[in-house]
């Protein structure tokens, strides 16, 4: 079809006039059918700035034929050829506005002036991408003079609402949104341009959203089959969230709006109760079944109270927000109005009978929407989240508010069952989900331990108030609230009643009559009981928990199996684990086995199972870690022999969490003679980079475990060592065929091989060096180069003469040797390796190589700093002008570069600068740029280092960066205090003027000079 598009185009042109009537006939005809051929023909065909372009390219004559032709569909009478000539016609723009279709605009202009309805909706679906996409900033303003009162006149009730239909005066307000999100974007480049047309246009704007939102909304929504009017209504409260977030609106105005929303959401409560409470399936009671919840005239456009609730519910939340903050924006009206905004946010919070029908069919639907950061936004998270805002800056009052609402929620709830109400219930649960909240939880667990009242009675709703809903019946999604509330306040309860609540859950969990609502609630109630700091009194239970779950363990997946396995995981780390044994952990593993089989290629799951993996591996209870391994590695061996790709890899992940929670030394008898064929038959073939990295991480476990039974262990294949096969294996990582991302973890291995085996690597060392330095001369990436270095680093610091001998022996192709490869990559990565254990190897290996008088150390020259040309210095270097852009740097001696890394521990002020209780200030010594420098790309040492430092001080997990565990924390170089270290140092070779420093030092800049003089005078 796109090629019949292109000859008929082609075909209008002809001179034969028969030829050219019949073609024009043709395309006419092509050209008001919806437009998904033609959509396609100028995706592929129209410019090759498209994404999806395969050519060949339309001549000149043919696409003004094709723009008039489309642009003439914008007028159509048929709103589907409209909006197929609005799509079609935005790619066109993309393409080629502004320099080949310089009149785009001021056509769409005209459209929207002409008075005609459906020329108003075709330009207007085009303004709407257009002014997202197209317009430049330059652009941006003059066409807003032109465009918005336009818009307003197409709005305003006294003409609009009888020439324009609501859908398309909807789209007046939605574009005017857009407008408005341009201005705040372009108001930094052009403040004052900004603020004139923003205090021009928006007061007439406002006054016009006032008087719409002031009629009666409930009319919006008397017709069941025509919300078309809410439609206005939803996008004004859209526009006025973007108003007040990008804008300022004054005190009086917010306060109106306010009002008017309140009065809003409680005119619309009758209709939210008739169709989204009720509903269709409730129709002998009243309920009716809503309109879709957008236009299929216009999908962009919302219909739906949920819709409105949402936006609606923001603006108040901001309000919140603002009103204690330094302004104090409406700060009267807020806390005169809680009792009010309270009242409608649960009212608005509670389950539409719409919901309820998926969650009871959908698992993971409904684990997925209750869950916190829950992507899909409804009216029930706006309204808990201006509850949530509430709490968070007026707690006092809210909870007190909160606290008599759920004592009056449980009565009315009674009364309207009693009167046989059939969401009598969804209030109460509204309610209960409410006060399930952190800020609540915390204040009353506070006032718990002083001893002081609170305005929330926790224990009140612990023996009073919730356990009567436990077992109410015929109320899954109440009863289920019930529990996980309790599970919240879990830290309240005593022993006897926290133990009876955990049973109460774990009935649900095993009760056959129990719903996926319930099911889904008690098991968050065990999770939350579980995870509790005082946990003995659970520890008798824990077994039954297991039991109760593993049916779940067989069925269930995607969000609900997360929600079992985080259950799982609590459990398993209740009271340390002591309450496990050899059966119940080999039962446990089983499961975990074979869910992991069915999900295999869920990496979520896989990393809780890694986890509990780990904690059942590392339980005190006696033989449970010998029962995690036999039931493990009988089953994963095979499985990693046989397997490549993503399968190999996760079943790798579980092996190496198993031997994460092995003591040092108690790997446990016949490990490695269980594991080692399977283990080295998959590193001899694995091509995964992932799976090859995993198998790294593996290796690196079991050495640093139990090195003297891997050590010992020899392959009954063939004879060959366990050093020979890792050392075949490194041959293959560090060869030129394998990723660079698969050899991240090698440091780890390397370091972890040095450390352990000592002498008996003594044979390999120089192949394996040699190749190590080859790898790192092809090196592209800062991780894969500090993985390499690292392991040098550690050898340096150790015996420098005998790493310096070998490095000066190895040539490389390009005719540089070992030493110049190692050195160069070292000075250029040093500023961003992670990983406090490695950046203090570098530190005590660099100052090593600073104080040995080898010539070879002095005729190496590497990266300095940044060549400052006329053309840096003037402009602000961001990193997509740096890829343009190549820097050009000094290149200057080794021992200089040395000298700038080391001392940058004083410069940064890294760790403490006190000395003997003297605290030494390097004035000068810190980086004296702002935030903004972060774009120079040339910024010079502080920043790298500043980064490399923020990192260095966290937990780190990333391969091949020197990972931190028991034992590195116990390592002599984590002991050093840098500081005084460097400072000793210093002075050390200005005594001795160590390799010409005082030369050196004169080459340094003039911070970098201050800082070495004052650690050389500091305590003289």
């Amino acid at each position: 079809m796109a090629s019949e598009i292109a000859n008929v185009l082609v075909a209008t042109l002809s001179t034969d006039q028969n030829t050219r009537i019949a073609a024009e006939l043709r395309i006419n005809e092509l050209f008001r059918t919806p437009g998904i051929v033609l959509r396609k023909y100028v995706q592929e065909h129209w410019s090759d700035s498209l994404p999806k372009f395969v050519g060949p390219l339309p001549p000149p004559d043919v696409k003004q034929r094709v723009r008039s032709l489309v642009f003439s569909g914008l007028s159509d009478t048929q709103r589907k050829i409209r909006t197929s000539s609005a799509f079609v016609l935005s790619f066109i723009a993309k393409a080629d506005y502004p320099e080949d279709y310089p009149t785009l605009l001021s056509d769409l202009l005209s459209l929207l002036s002409s008075g005609n309805t459906s020329s108003i909706h075709g330009a207007m679906q085009v303004l709407s991408d257009f002014i997202r996409n197209e317009l430049a900033e330059d652009q941006l303003l003059p066409v807003l003079r032109q465009l918005l009162p336009l818009l307003l006149t197409i709005l305003a009730p006294q003409a609009g609402s009888e020439q324009h239909s609501p859908l398309t005066r909807a789209r007046a307000v939605a574009i005017f949104r857009q407008c408005m999100t341009a201005l705040d974007m372009v108001r930094k480049e052009h403040p004052d341009a900004v603020a004139e047309a923003v205090s021009t246009v928006l007061p007439q704007w406002l006054s016009t959203f006032h008087a719409l939102l002031s009629t009666p909304p409930s009319a919006d929504v008397t017709d069941p089959s025509n919300w078309d009017a809410i439609s206005i209504r939803i996008q004004i409260f859209r526009t006025l969230d973007v108003i007040q977030q990008s804008f300022t609106m004054t005190p009086e105005v917010t306060e109106g709006f306010c009002n008017i929303i309140v009065q809003n959401l409680n005119d619309l409560m009758v209709p939210f109760r008739t169709y989204y409470i009720l509903g269709g399936t409730n129709s002998d009671k009243g309920g009716l079944e809503p309109p879709t919840p957008v236009s299929a005239d216009d999908p962009d456009i919302n219909l739906s109270l949920m819709h409105l609730a949402c936006p609606a519910m923001d603006f108040l939340g901001e309000v919140i927000r603002k009103s204690t903050k330094k302004t104090k924006v409406a700060a009267d009206w807020t806390t005169a109005n809680i009792g009010t905004v309270m009242t409608l946010a649960l009212y608005w919070a509670q389950i539409p009978v719409e919901d309820e029908d998926i969650w009871e069919e959908d698992a993971n639907a409904f684990v997925r929407d209750e869950s916190e950061g829950v992507e899909a936004y409804t009216g029930r998270v706006a309204s808990l989240d201006v509850v949530n805002d509430l709490l968070e800056h007026y707690p006092e009052q809210t909870m007190s508010w909160l606290w008599g609402a759920t004592q009056n929620s449980v009565k009315t709830a009674q009364q309207l069952k009693v009167d046989g109400n059939p969401d009598w219930w969804r209030l109460l649960e509204a309610c209960l989900c409410a006060i399930n909240n952190e800020e609540i939880v915390e204040a009353v667990e506070t006032s718990a331990e002083r001893g002081t009242p609170c305005a929330f009675d926790g224990q009140a709703l612990l023996t009073t108030v919730l356990p009567p809903i436990l077992t109410e019946p015929g109320t899954p999604f109440l009863q289920g609230r019930a529990f996980v509330t309790a599970s919240s306040y879990a830290r309240l309860l005593p022993a006897p009643l926290m133990s009876q609540y955990l049973n109460a859950s774990l009935e649900a969990l095993e009760s056959s009559a129990s719903g996926i609502p319930l099911k889904v609630a008690a098991l968050k109630a065990v999770r939350n009981f579980c995870s509790i700091p005082s946990d003995k009194p659970i520890a008798p239970l824990a077994p039954r928990v297991v039991a109760a779950l593993a049916p779940f363990m067989s069925s269930v997946t995607e969000d609900s199996l997360v929600l079992v396995l985080e259950a799982l995981s609590t459990v398993t780390q209740v009271d340390d684990g002591s309450w496990l044994t050899p059966d119940i952990a080999t039962k446990i593993v089983q499961m975990l086995l074979s869910t992991y089989e069915r999900n295999v290629n869920d990496p979520i799951s896989l990393s809780i199972t890694t986890d509990i993996f780990t904690f059942l591996a590392a339980a005190e209870a006696p033989g449970v870690y010998q029962a995690a391994v036999m039931a493990t590695v009988p089953v994963l061996g095979p499985t990693i022999a046989n397997n490549d790709g993503w399968v190999c890899c996760s079943a790798l992940q579980i092996l190496t969490a198993v031997f994460d929670g092995a003591k040092l030394g108690q790997l446990g008898d016949g490990v490695i003679a269980a594991l080692g064929p399977a283990l080295f038959t998959a590193l001899g073939k694995v091509a995964d980079p992932e799976a090859i990295s995993e198998g790294c991480r593996l290796l690196t476990c079991l050495i640093r475990k139990d090195p003297a039974q891997f050590l010992a262990w020899t392959d009954p294949a063939d004879g060959s060592t366990s050093l020979q096969r890792v050392g075949v294996f490194l041959q293959r990582l560090l060869s030129p065929d394998v990723e660079e991302a698969a050899g991240l973890a090698t440091g780890d291995l390397l370091v972890t091989l040095f450390r352990k085996a000592g002498d008996a690597v003594g044979p390999m060392m120089g192949p394996l060096l040699e190749v190590v330095i080859k790898r790192l001369s092809v090196a592209k990436t800062a991780t894969g180069s500090q993985s390499l270095i690292i392991p040098y680093a550690y050898l340096i610091q150790k015996d420098p003469t005998s790493v310096l001998d070998l490095l000066e022996k190895i040539t490389l192709e390009n005719g540089q040797n070992g030493l110049q490869v190692l050195l160069s990559s070292w000075c250029e990565n040093a500023e961003t390796f992670i990983g406090n254990w490695a950046t203090r190897v570098s530190h005590a290996a660099l100052t090593q190589l600073f104080m040995t008088q080898r010539p070879s150390l002095d005729q190496i020259r590497v990266k300095g700093d940044l060549i400052i040309t006329a053309a840096t210095s003037n402009v602000i270097v961001t990193r997509s002008r740096a890829k343009q852009t190549p820097h050009e740097y000094s290149q200057i001696p080794f021992k200089l570069k040395a000298l700038k890394l080391i001392i940058n521990v004083l410069q940064l002020n890294g760790e403490s600068a006190t000395l003997g209780g003297t605290n030494v200030d390097f004035d000068g010594a810190s980086s004296n740029g702002d935030d903004d420098e972060w774009e120079d790309e040339g910024g010079g040492v502080a920043e790298a280092v500043l980064l490399s430092q923020a990192l260095q001080f966290e937990t780190d997990d990333q391969p091949g960066t020197g990972m931190e565990d028991e034992e590195l924390a116990n390592d002599p170089v984590m002991q050093i205090d840098l500081t005084k270290n460097t400072v000793s140092f210093l002075q050390e070779c200005a005594s001795r003027n160590v390799s010409n420093f005082s030369a050196l030092v004169d080459q340094l800049s003039v911070e970098e000079m201050t800082v070495v003089r004052q650690a050389v005078t500091a305590g003289a």
